[in-house]
């Protein structure tokens, strides 16, 4: 439900900022800043979905396999939650590269005068 909220609110994000615009003037670019919110939002929705559905078919294959008595649902259920694990594992990866980029970047460019 959340991701699906975040997804929702991304369609509605023009609408405050035409408000932050009305009231801060022109010096804030309304069309670009939206987009570029809009994109945020869709993109966040998206990220905390794809957790949350690993671990729903985690679940469904795993109920499934132990009502049965079935190991194939089994192992697909333990499929799910290595992809899961995985997905989680590649994302805070990213960040942690993404950190250390600006770390650097901010310290390389720490002493420039602009």
């Amino acid at each position: 439900m959340f991701s699906v909220l975040t997804i929702v609110s991304a369609f509605s994000v023009g609408s405050v900022v035409g408000k932050l615009q009305q009231t801060y003037g022109a010096g804030l670019d309304a069309k670009a800043l939206s987009s570029g919110l809009s994109f945020m939002y869709i993109l966040f929705g998206v990220l905390i979905f794809m957790p949350s559905l690993y671990l729903f078919q985690f679940g469904a294959e795993l109920k499934k396999g132990f009502d049965y008595g079935n190991q194939v649902d089994l192992n697909q259920a333990f499929q799910k939650l290595k992809s899961y694990f995985r997905f989680w594992g590649i994302l805070i990866i990213s960040f942690i590269v993404f950190y250390i980029t600006v770390i650097i970047s901010s310290v390389a460019g720490g002493g420039l005068k602009i």
